[in-house]
């Protein structure tokens, strides 16, 4: 039989980034939860338009604490992950615009 890949879900990826990162006695606040998710499709989708990997993007460690910080301005962001990926320093503005959105602005998750 092929190979079928499965859809891509930000809700999967972030749900397995809490398991691995996450603490049980703290879990992510809604608006964390929210951003971690949205930085993930948001990974994905430029990824695959680049063609690089996700890692390559931003290792899974540095959305987790961008998500933790939700970070207002580019500053706060580069304070939240030490070195800060190239593609999210030239994105600076439009990552920290993506996690300030309340979440029911946010795109719908896929």
């Amino acid at each position: 039989s092929l190979y079928a890949e499965e859809p891509f879900s930000s809700a999967d990826v972030a749900a397995r980034l809490c398991e691995r990162f996450g603490s049980k006695h703290r879990p992510l606040e809604t608006r964390q939860l929210g951003a971690l998710k949205a930085l993930v499709k948001w990974r994905d989708q430029l990824a695959r338009s680049l063609d690089e990997s996700c890692n390559f993007i931003s290792p899974d460690a540095c959305l987790w604490r961008v998500a933790l910080a939700l970070p207002f301005n580019a500053s706060r962001l580069r304070s939240a992950c030490n070195p800060l990926p190239a593609a999210l320093q030239q994105r600076a503005q439009e990552v920290v615009d993506l996690i300030s959105r309340p979440p029911e602005e946010a795109p719908a998750a896929a």
